[in-house]
């Protein structure tokens, strides 16, 4: 029986929710997030370099506090650091090249190199920078699912055989 689950998602990812804003994860009412035009640059970021967010770290309540977090969280950011060719696959030289020359991909765009963003509620925080996880303070917080959140950025270092 699963009693635990965490989420990593690969790029591309919609724009960061607005500081002081309110945002609904499922997003039901498919309503494009409020943005305010910069919202991909941040303080770690510089709004093209891929990413990976992790998210929806849980564990069912009568296994919290047995480390299964903790395992969950290290698997997803170990198996990203040792797939980066699955985090952001390559293109094929020839999409490749057509992209660079009309514009719609960068060189920084081509590669994943270990950026992680985890959207921790802020009474977590402390958490995530055990993990060595750091606040993004041009992403400010914001509400999501009724609960106050903050970005934290990571980069993990890559592992490739």
């Amino acid at each position: 029986m699963p009693v635990g689950t965490v989420r990593l998602v690969p790029p591309p990812h919609p724009p960061h929710p607005v500081p002081g804003s309110m945002h609904a994860i499922d997003n039901a009412e498919a309503k494009e997030p409020k943005t305010n035009g910069d919202e991909q640059n941040t303080s770690m970021r510089d709004g093209n370099e891929p990413y990976v967010k992790l998210g929806r770290l849980a564990t069912l309540k009568p296994y919290r506090r047995l480390g299964l977090g903790s395992l969950l969280l290290n698997a997803a950011m170990n198996w990203a650091a040792s797939n980066p060719h699955a985090i952001l696959p390559l293109r094929s030289p020839t999409t490749r090249e057509a992209a660079k020359m009309d514009g719609t991909i960068s060189d920084s765009e081509e590669t994943w190199n270990g950026l992680i963003l985890v959207h921790a509620q802020d009474s977590l925080k402390k958490v995530y920078a055990k993990y060595g996880f750091i606040i993004d303070e041009k992403m400010g917080t914001w509400v999501e699912e009724g609960i106050k959140h903050v970005g934290m950025w990571k980069r993990v270092e890559l592992r490739t055989t």
